[in-house]
């Protein structure tokens, strides 16, 4: 296993997973670059010690003249600059192909990406794995793989290896969606909630980044699904949550669909990176991931 004490990282998006990364590679001894669009965070940042912050665009290339090109370590884990498919193309496709032309100034040794699970287009309640079809999708997903590609398919010398990593949906201290609604009274869901929830903890997707940056030489240019051992019916977790709060029983509708679409419906397996890098999650699946939110809320209630 690979020691990163001393050695150079690049953070591309600091948000949610970002920040928390940032401050778990400072600990361990690296020297840090980021770049984040939002003032705020960068002043955030260089609070916890980040060597150095660049506030720009990812998308333009404003930025590639102030960060050193030449890193053991980069990480793209950007979020989308909206919710809509220009978001999308900006923050995944444009800010990608911004990031591949800075590495071209320099050398990069590992470099990591965090794509999501969202990329399958299963919606029948099946298994899905790295090897199934990624037909199909709609044009979320499709910019989502396209992303994807613009490394994987990338033909030039910029990297001595990549990893992508599909995320599940990230949920951690101050991100938990569902409790949050129930225990705000609104225990209602605008769905039937009969579908899977495939989830990561935070500390979890920071536990694998590391597994991938000092895993050996040997083991290159892999993707691998992100999630928890056990997929869980919304429904069931709900139901959990309401009830570690003595909360009345959630109400679902009938409806398989939201509002304005399809909800996502399939168990996505983590096998491939357990396997190849003998990962071992903190939280096997949401029980474990929620325990030390709830313990946190009820000792202040």
């Amino acid at each position: 296993m690979t020691t990163v004490n001393g050695k150079t990282l690049t953070l591309f998006g600091c948000g949610y997973v970002g920040t928390a990364f940032a401050r778990e590679a400072l600990e361990k001894g690296m020297t840090l670059q980021a770049l984040t669009r939002n003032p705020q965070t960068a002043e955030q940042l260089r609070e916890l010690g980040v060597h150095k912050v660049v506030v720009a665009e990812l998308h333009t290339h404003d930025w590639h003249s102030e960060l050193n090109p030449n890193q053991d370590y980069v990480l793209n884990c950007v979020s989308a600059a909206s919710r809509d498919l220009a978001g999308y193309q900006k923050s995944y496709i444009d800010g990608q192909k911004s990031i591949l032309k800075w590495a071209t100034l320099g050398h990069l040794g590992t470099f990591a990406y965090t794509s999501s699970t969202g990329v399958y287009s299963q919606n029948n309640g099946e298994w899905v794995d790295e090897n199934d079809s990624l037909k199909n999708q709609d044009e979320r997903a499709a910019l989502l793989l396209e992303a994807e590609h613009l490394i994987s398919k990338n033909k030039t010398d910029l990297w001595d290896r990549f990893f992508i990593l599909r995320l599940a949906g990230i949920y951690g201290p101050h991100r938990h969606y569902i409790l949050d609604k129930l225990l705000s009274g609104e225990g209602g869901f605008n769905d039937n909630g009969e579908h899977f929830l495939n989830l990561i903890h935070r500390d979890d997707i920071c536990n694998a980044l590391w597994a991938v940056f000092t895993s050996e030489n040997t083991l290159k240019n892999r993707i691998y699904n992100l999630c928890d051992d056990h997929p869980t019916p919304k429904k069931k977790v709900a139901q959990w949550l309401a009830q570690q709060f003595q909360l009345p029983e959630p109400s679902f509708c009938n409806k398989g669909k939201s509002e304005t679409k399809t909800i996502p419906n399939r168990k996505v397996s983590n096998q491939r990176i357990h396997k190849e890098l003998a990962l071992e999650l903190h939280c096997s699946d949401f029980r474990e991931g929620y325990k030390k939110t709830i313990d946190n809320i009820k000792s202040k209630q």
